[in-house]
């Protein structure tokens, strides 16, 4: 069991939409259910984003409703800034994505 960060535009819906990446909800969904703890990090924001497709509150009534409607806990923070760096003390493991990269046979 472990933490499991994703980015949501382009590694875990198609960048700047709210579709899913094939394969991305399943491995979301197969990584709560061994109980892992999920955090998204975006940098869509509510007030710069609030008539795009891509705002927090279409995030927030298309992808994430329907992990809430599963069951999915998670915690998901907005308008956080690339690069992002972890400082830690303990294993990180890093799957650098390529924008909309499927999630076909992935495995951490």
């Amino acid at each position: 069991m472990g933490t499991h960060i994703f980015d949501i535009d382009g590694t875990i819906v198609k960048y700047h939409t709210n579709n899913w990446i094939d394969g991305a909800k399943e491995l979301i969904i197969k990584l709560y259910n061994e109980g892992n703890q999920i955090i998204f990090i975006t940098m869509r924001d509510e007030i710069r984003d609030k008539d795009e497709i891509w705002s927090v509150k279409n995030t927030k009534n298309i992808i994430l409703k329907e992990l809430d409607e599963l069951g999915i806990k998670y915690t998901a923070l907005y308008n956080i800034s690339s690069p992002r760096i972890i400082h830690d003390d303990s294993q990180i493991t890093v799957d650098r994505r390529h924008t909309n990269q499927e999630y076909d046979g992935y495995s951490y």
